[in-house]
């Protein structure tokens, strides 16, 4: 059984985790493609060009939805919308995890400090880490931010399910 188109654009819309660096830090877009004023993007010697993430027509979900676009922005499908679509996951937990995961960033995105708004939250925490890196090890650190590795582990576990599981993680499952 598979879901309807629209369902499937609802949580695309919804999650938006492709398009705003949450996921990836580009995205590819091929020759001849029409890419937008705003994309930053670089061409590499094949002629292929790479967009940088997060998209700047992302605000919360894409705002050129309704546009031509390069071919990725539509036909990108995450490992769990692709198993939504087969039935293997249901649209509303799906819909749910997102919704978990954005609200975990608001949390993530407070605990770190000097967290610029639009920024990656990848890019701030690598920033944070390699600032305190002489740090890490002292206990008195760990505990200080706490909250905050923990909060990252998780935000980590949660993200790597938007993949496809390697051969490791299939036989765990199984």
């Amino acid at each position: 059984m598979t879901a309807p188109a629209n369902k499937e654009q609802e949580i695309c819309k919804a999650c938006g985790f492709c398009c705003d660096g949450t996921l990836f830090t580009r995205a590819t877009s091929f020759k001849g493609e029409q890419i937008l004023p705003k994309m930053i993007h670089d061409t590499d010697k094949n002629g292929d060009t790479w967009i940088k993430l997060p998209c700047q027509y992302f605000d919360e979900c894409c705002t050129v939805y309704d546009k031509k676009r390069p071919n990725i922005c539509g036909d990108f499908k995450c490992h769990l919308l692709k198993k939504s679509i087969k039935g293997k996951m249901a649209f509303d937990d799906l819909a749910q995890l997102i919704e978990q995961i954005k609200t975990q960033k608001e949390r993530i995105s407070k605990l770190l400090p000097n967290h610029p708004e639009g920024e990656r939250l990848q890019s701030s925490f690598d920033e944070f880490m390699e600032q305190h890196k002489s740090k890490l090890d002292q206990k008195e650190f760990r505990l200080q931010h706490s909250q905050l590795l923990m909060e990252w582990a998780s935000y980590q576990n949660r993200l790597t399910k938007f993949s496809k599981p390697n051969a490791d993680t299939k036989k765990e499952q199984q």
